[in-house]
């Protein structure tokens, strides 16, 4: 008989769970009903237990406290945790300190509870198998190729390489290279915090239903997958690898929120061939930024997954459009870009990447210059998001027309553009007199020359020459009415240091000359 026994603050829930099964139908022995960690402790050091069955949230002693004493005491009850939704935490502890799986409060039913048993009670009683030497040794066998890429010479390994790989040569493999992605944040997860053993075993004890796996940390972002099918699913491994991709994300969304992107290779019969199987893997793997697909094979999407341009995209039209401070050019720009890279899926994602990055740093040069405010204002992550974030096309259009439609309200604000002018016009009005330029009264705002004449006509529908002549004229009127200075002297006293240029703006302005105006009056 399996000994178990539960432990469970709550009486109605530990009276149900007793109730839920007539264990002795099944070759289970209900041995005891606890009501916290500690008494359920005390009663495993003194009497055998092989399964545990226990809430994570008790009093005196928690479920994850419990699972810690009884390592720390070198007892190894297989142990089912408990939880609801929001005990990621305790979860991750539990599993740790070697929890062998849980169940949720809200699917508890005896069908899924029995399921789970049985499975551990085949596990009890039977002698620990010896790991297969080829299985420990492929292991080490694959992390010596990923390393460099699979471009180790085999014949140059030593011996022991050398036998696993004449092993290995009857094994169907493929290479799955696969992003682990935070579905709310799009925050890559990089493998670097304690969750990352858990999210490994979870992985390996998925996959291990479907084909032998390998799994290593590829570069900083990704996984690298060697993937062994079993003979039965040679010729067809695609349905069988994503109903794997589903088990697995239908388990981290529940406590993780994460979810896995991967892009599979083709089946090879040789590990010569597992270079072309990475590049298989990686060129399809950088075919899921163009889709919102889960999984992208390479024997199913092999027109999607061809060679792809390394060089940037042009990025002259977004600097001209930020030089005279209109968004609506830029952000109809970004759109005919985006459409464009939707519909020929050329560019590396690394390369539309840049082009966005270089969109947000040139538009925060933008605000700092014109408006004194920098883009974290608006977006306070965008400098990092190409490290931190993974996006799909789409996902990455978003984002950015989330941050350009923020900046653009700003920008329209009336307020805003209404101090920005009245500036302006108190400058000129208060230096008319002196040579003044567009270019001066830009430094005075501390803004872009191009950005202040934009704006001056957009507000005022006069341009910022023709605004500043208007002003000398008016006041070369008050004094050819008020005075008797000669035209070279009004000239100078309103700005200008060219008389008869003077003369001729007067007359194309007033209609007259000094004298004409003056007699007139």
């Amino acid at each position: 008989m399996i000994k178990i026994i539960i432990v469970e603050d709550e009486n109605i829930v530990r009276l149900g769970l007793s109730t839920i099964l007539p264990w002795s139908d099944y070759c289970f022995e209900l041995c005891g009903l606890f009501k916290n960690g500690q008494e359920a402790l005390q009663y495993m050091l003194e009497h055998p237990v092989d399964i545990v069955i226990t809430d994570i949230k008790m009093p005196v002693m928690s479920g994850d406290q419990l699972v810690q004493k009884l390592r720390e005491h070198q007892l190894t009850p297989y142990i089912i945790i408990l939880s609801n939704y929001d005990d990621y935490e305790l979860v991750r502890r539990c599993f740790q300190h070697g929890a062998t799986d849980y169940l949720l409060k809200q699917d508890l039913e005896k069908e899924n509870l029995l399921d789970l048993l049985q499975k551990i009670s085949d596990k009890i009683g039977q002698p620990e198998e010896e790991p297969e030497e080829p299985a420990v040794s492929a292991y080490e066998f694959f992390s010596v190729l990923v390393k460099t890429d699979f471009q180790e010479d085999i014949a140059r390994m030593d011996e022991t390489y050398l036998k696993i790989w004449e092993q290995m040569q009857s094994r169907s493999i493929c290479i799955c290279i696969a992003d682990l992605i935070y579905s709310e944040t799009h925050k890559r997860y990089t493998g670097i915090n304690p969750a990352y053993s858990v999210l490994e075993s979870l992985l390996k004890e998925t996959l291990n239903k479907y084909c032998k796996n390998y799994i290593f940390l590829y570069t900083d972002k990704s996984l690298l997958m060697v993937l062994c099918p079993e003979a039965e699913h040679t010729s067809d491994f695609y349905p069988v690898f994503s109903d794997a991709v589903g088990e697995i994300n239908t388990r981290m969304m529940t406590f993780f929120n994460i979810s896995l992107r991967a892009g599979l290779s083709g089946l090879f019969h040789h590990t010569t061939r597992l270079k072309a199987a990475l590049g298989q893997a990686k060129l399809c793997h950088t075919a899921l930024f163009y889709t919102d697909q889960t999984i992208i094979s390479y024997e199913l999407n092999r027109p999607a997954c061809k060679a792809y341009i390394a060089s940037p995209i042009s990025c002259l039209p977004i600097r001209d459009a930020l030089q005279i401070g209109n968004l609506s050019l830029l952000q109809q720009l970004c759109e005919n870009q985006f459409q464009d890279l939707q519909k020929t899926r050329t560019y590396l994602p690394e390369k539309v990447i840049d082009y966005v990055r270089f969109i947000l740093i040139t538009l925060d040069q933008f605000l700092n210059e014109t408006l004194h405010i920098p883009l974290s204002q608006f977006e306070n992550e965008w400098d990092i998001f190409h490290t931190r974030y993974h996006f799909t096309l789409c996902e990455l259009k978003f984002y950015l027309f989330s941050i350009l439609g923020k900046v653009s309200e700003f920008m329209q604000s009336k307020e805003n553009y209404n101090e920005i002018i009245l500036l302006a016009k108190q400058y000129i009005n208060e230096h008319y007199q002196e040579n003044i330029t567009l270019s001066s009264v830009a430094d005075y705002l501390h803004m872009n020359a191009s950005y202040v004449s934009s704006l001056f006509k957009m507000k005022t529908d006069v341009s910022f020459t023709r605004y500043l002549t208007e002003i000398r004229i008016q006041n070369a009127l008050l004094l050819v009415t008020t005075t008797q200075k000669s035209a070279a002297q009004i000239s100078e006293l309103v700005g200008y240091s060219n008389p008869n240029y003077f003369i001729k703006v007067f007359k194309k302005v007033t209609g007259s000359t000094i004298s004409e105006y003056r007699n007139r009056r």
